[in-house]
């Protein structure tokens, strides 16, 4: 997420967000297909990431999946992207 020259105004804080992930897919470190993100305060100019490793178990089918990503804040309403998976042949 980013706050170029500072689009949001007033500065988004506390910025959290839930990435579900397809059936078939988990995350890494945690082994589950929810993950909670915790961004912080983005201020003007600034750039928030944050980096994940994701797992396709082998029932998953090559082609197009779809995960939900949930992001909120103190200081802005919820907001739901639909983040395309692409799983390609070996």
């Amino acid at each position: 997420m980013r706050n170029s020259a500072g689009f949001f105004k007033p500065e988004p804080k506390d910025i959290q967000g839930k990435l579900e992930l397809p059936e078939g897919f988990i995350e890494e470190s945690l082994q589950t297909k929810t993950c909670q993100l915790m961004f912080g305060t983005i201020s003007p100019g600034d750039a928030s990431h944050y980096g994940l490793t994701i797992i396709a178990l082998n029932s998953v089918e090559i082609g197009e999946h779809h995960a939900k990503l949930t992001v909120w804040g103190a200081n802005i309403p919820e907001q739901t992207s639909d983040i395309k998976i692409l799983v390609l042949p070996p």
